[in-house]
């Protein structure tokens, strides 16, 4: 594994922990993006070892892997987005260029506490999403997808039809606990947690692209307008 691999697997694993003291939705999702996008780059980079492995190749030359008939990669995923909506849990998976393949490409499998969302031929290479232990029971005859530009829209249907999911899984409730009992991130790291993704969000706009840097600056400057602190890494904060 590579030194690169190694450090974008760090940043993704640190990501993840300022996406679980996120409150701000659209701060969730900036994060969220920004974790798929780190994790499709190391999925590309394995790629390439591997591919130069059994080449006996050098994996930084660039070169292109030979494509095997028949025998797509595939990506386990591990990244979602979700909103708890009345009667249904809503979970969002974003994949570039998913709205353009068959229908046929696209499904969901159910059972009462769990799914598994599968997409081929994506772009030369298939997906899979598996999310299992769900807090609650579903309804899997009245639960269905969508697919929408760039993602796809699980929608799972609460079997009781009640508000109470605070989570998506039961290991998610058990991560939360186990966070809560050990010392809190600004503590262990001796640094201030909001602090710590104030950084973040100024790394993520500093090396941004235009569409990056504007959600940047619109979350924030609505934070501001609310009653929020600005964000001064941002022009004109």
């Amino acid at each position: 594994m590579t030194a690169k691999i190694s450090e974008l697997r760090l940043d993704v694993e640190q990501l993840k922990g300022l996406l679980e003291t996120a409150t701000r939705n659209r701060v969730k999702d900036l994060l969220v993006l920004n974790i798929a996008k780190l994790e499709t780059e190391i999925t590309k980079l394995v790629e390439r070892e591997e591919s130069a492995a059994k080449e006996g190749g050098d994996s930084n030359t660039g070169k292109p892997r030979p494509v095997q008939a028949n025998m797509p990669f595939r990506v386990k995923l591990s990244t979602y987005g979700w909103e708890n909506d009345g009667k249904f849990i809503k979970v969002y998976v974003t994949l570039k260029n998913v709205h353009n393949i068959p229908k046929e490409n696209v499904s969901v499998e159910f059972t009462e506490t769990s799914m598994s969302l599968n997409v081929s031929e994506l772009d030369g290479k298939s997906y899979n999403l598996p999310i299992h232990d769900l807090l609650q029971l579903i309804d899997p005859s009245s639960s269905s997808h969508k697919v929408k530009t760039d993602m796809v829209l699980v929608n799972l249907r609460k079997k009781d039809g009640t508000n109470t999911w605070n989570h998506v899984t039961k290991s998610d409730v058990k991560k939360t606990d186990a966070k809560a009992a050990a010392p809190s991130m600004g503590k262990d790291a001796g640094e201030d947690p909001n602090k710590a993704m104030m950084n973040i969000m100024k790394k993520m706009y500093d090396e941004g692209d235009d569409e990056m840097k504007r959600s940047i600056a619109k979350a924030w400057t609505e934070g501001k307008e609310k009653g929020g602190g600005g964000f001064p890494g941002l022009p004109g904060f």
